[in-house]
C-alpha cells in the first residue's frame, strides 16, 4: 500500500429516465473538477435512497461535493406545500443525500455544495426553500444566461467580501466576479 493515498470525494447522484431507463449520473464537470482541479478521486455515489445505509461510505471518504442539478428537493423534505408543476424532483436523491449530509456534518466531514447541493445542505439542517425565489420581488434571475457573452457558466455580476475575512484574505480582494448559477 502506498504511503500516501489519493483522496477520495463522494459525489452523490441524480436519478434520471433516458429512453425509459433509470441512470444514475452526474455532469462530467464535476468529477473532472476533483480529479483536474482537486487532485483528488471522484467516488459517484448512486441515487439509492434507503436502500442502503451509506452512511458506512463516509468511512472511506475524504469529502463530499454536493452538486449541483436541474431537479430541486422535494417540498416534503421541508414541510411546505407541493410545488409547481415546472419545477424537476428527484426523491431517491433526496433520499440519500439528505442523511449522508446530516451525518458528514455530525463527523465534521468536508462539504463543498454547489447550486441543489445547496438546498441539500439547508434542507439537511433543517432549514428552508422558497421555490420560485427568481420571482420574488428586488431578486437576481440567478437561473441559466444563455445571452451572456461568456455564456452560462460566466461571471454575472460582483460580490463584496467581508475585509479581513477568510474569503477575501483568499482571493486577495474584497470584490469578486461571481456566477451565480453555480
Amino acid at each position: 500500500m502506498p504511503a500516501r493515498q489519493v483522496p477520495l470525494i463522494g459525489i452523490p447522484t441524480c436519478l434520471r429516465t433516458l429512453n425509459k431507463r433509470a441512470l444514475h449520473g452526474v455532469s462530467e464537470r464535476y468529477p473532472n473538477a476533483v480529479i483536474d482541479a482537486a487532485g483528488c478521486l471522484p467516488i459517484l455515489i448512486p441515487a439509492v435512497g434507503s436502500k442502503v445505509d451509506l452512511c458506512v461510505v463516509l468511512d472511506r471518504l475524504d469529502g463530499l461535493l454536493l452538486t449541483g442539478s436541474p431537479s430541486n428537493v422535494h417540498p416534503s423534505q421541508y414541510g411546505a406545500e407541493p410545488s409547481h408543476p415546472e419545477i424537476l424532483h428527484d426523491p431517491e436523491r433526496d433520499a440519500t443525500t439528505l442523511p449522508l449530509i446530516r451525518e458528514a456534518v455530525r463527523r465534521d466531514l468536508p462539504i463543498l455544495a454547489i447550486c441543489r447541493g445547496i438546498q441539500e445542505l439547508n434542507v439537511a439542517l433543517g432549514g428552508t426553500l422558497h421555490q420560485r425565489v427568481h420571482e420574488l420581488p428586488g431578486r437576481l434571475n440567478h437561473r441559466s444566461r444563455k445571452d451572456s457573452p461568456d455564456g452560462p457558466y460566466g461571471p454575472a455580476h460582483s460580490v463584496t467580501l467581508n475585509p479581513g475575512g477568510l474569503l477575501a484574505s483568499l482571493a486577495g480582494t474584497t470584490e469578486v466576479m461571481v456566477n451565480p448559477l453555480h
